[in-house]
């Protein structure tokens, strides 16, 4: 008879999302009810609906040590409605809370903590009275682990049945030098398990599809607005001998990134019509997978070239489109940030007959877009004054910065042609005051 596990990636209990929408376009939605904690209760309700053999949590259930008052309540409730219906709930803990799991744990009876202190652990699942799989977990000892699990305690040998095996720990796969448990796929693949499930990571990267998954769940809530996509919890579905995962879109709140087009827009137009568009076009295309989100919020980034570039700029500069939002099938679209990548629909060829600086800009932006000899050369010195730039001490600890051929010529051409519509919109205004 077939069974489900639920596995719930980071949590982070306590924390606020970063990014919520305005109160002004909020209408009855409270912060609370986009929050992890928001999505703890979802959690436990599917798995209620659901009659989930387990839920097991792949660590920083809290976000931090000094968030554990604030996240005990949430917890203990969900924990005892679980428990009470005969759901086990099972945990690893993560660098986030490697101090207040364990304590939540000892004064919630029945919630068990997996690998306590830093070593590998089996237990057995069960569902109806039998046995069901057996899961593998490790718990982080203190916040800090530069060194792999795997190297600093031994693996126990399985339990001797054909029942299913599955791993669950948090850490960071593939980064060797990272403080928060390195990890590699080597080192999980050397174990006889069906699946490894990991935390820490808040992008998910399982592949359903696969005949071993081995990845991220994700967190189980986005916490900010680069965590794009579904997010939430995953069920494992045991069938004898047969696994069969999918992910669970429970999260209240989502992002997601469009590009919007102003190629259409006319000099006399308006940017609300392409961006109301857009966002219904967004809505079409993530329908199916909302799933419990009840807001979306949108990185918008405006492209294309337009006549009204000018007019636009100086529209977004001077409103507050953290104001906007609309209603798409009850679900709350609003705005989080607009990036201005739009460029002015300019005839570079006829400028550049002129002698005057506008002319002298044009050309030079020809010569970027034909590429050629003049365009090395002007890269090439661009190169030079960058990197002059970003070895300031302003730009210490940020990514480093593309300073590849085609990445400076598009800086370049982005930022003449920003100038040259500055240069002609001054030389219009002496024009007209003359």
């Amino acid at each position: 008879m077939a069974a489900t596990l639920l596995f719930v990636g980071d949590l982070h209990l306590g924390r606020r999302p970063a990014h919520l929408p305005a109160d002004e376009v909020r209408r009855d939605l409270k912060a609370i009810d986009l929050s992890p904690i928001a999505a703890w209760r979802h959690v436990v309700e599917h798995a209620l609906e659901r009659r989930v053999a387990a839920v097991l949590l792949a660590g920083d259930v809290v976000d931090q040590d000094n968030a554990r008052f604030e996240a005990f309540g949430p917890l203990k409730h969900g924990v005892e409605r679980l428990l009470a219906a005969g759901i086990g709930v099972f945990a690893v803990a993560g660098n986030h809370d490697v101090e207040a799991l364990p304590r939540l744990a000892d004064v919630l009876p029945g919630f068990r903590l997996i690998g306590r202190g830093g070593a590998f652990e089996w237990v057995t699942l069960e569902h109806a009275g039998a046995p069901l799989a057996h899961v593998l977990g490790w718990s982080f000892p203190q916040a800090r682990v530069t060194t792999s699990p795997f190297q600093a305690a031994t693996v126990p040998e399985p339990p001797e049945n054909a029942l299913p095996r599955i791993g669950l720990l948090h850490g960071d796969l593939g980064r060797e030098d990272s403080p928060h448990a390195p990890l590699s796929r080597a080192q999980l693949l050397r174990h006889d398990v069906a699946a490894w499930l990991l935390g820490h990571i808040h992008k998910p990267s399982l592949e359903p599809a696969a005949r071993s998954p081995l990845g991220y769940l994700g967190s189980v809530s986005p916490l900010d607005p680069t965590e794009t996509g579904v997010h939430g919890p995953w069920e494992l579905t045991i069938d004898g001998d047969r696994l069969a995962l999918a992910q669970v879109a429970l999260a209240p709140l989502r992002f997601e990134s469009i590009d919007v087009a102003l190629d259409r827009v006319l000099a006399d137009g308006d940017v609300l019509a392409p961006l109301v568009s857009a966002l219904a076009g967004l809505h079409r295309s993530v329908r199916s997978t909302l799933g419990r989100a009840r807001a979306v919020g949108v990185r918008v980034t405006l492209t294309g070239k337009t006549a009204a570039h000018a007019r636009i700029r100086d529209e977004l500069a001077a409103i507050d489109l953290a104001r906007f939002a609309a209603i798409e099938d009850g679900v709350l679209y609003y705005v989080d940030r607009v990036v201005d990548r739009a460029e002015p629909a300019i005839d570079l060829a006829q400028l550049a007959r002129a002698a005057d600086p506008p002319g002298l800009l044009a050309r030079t932006l020809l010569q970027l877009e034909q590429g050629g000899d003049d365009c090395a050369k002007l890269v090439a010195s661009a190169r030079e004054r960058l990197r002059g730039a970003v070895s300031t001490r302003e730009f210490r600890g940020l990514d480093p910065a593309d300073l590849g051929d085609e990445a400076i010529r598009s800086r370049l051409l982005r930022s003449g042609r920003v100038a040259l519509e500055q240069l002609l919109a001054q030389r219009a205004s002496a024009e007209v005051a003359s």
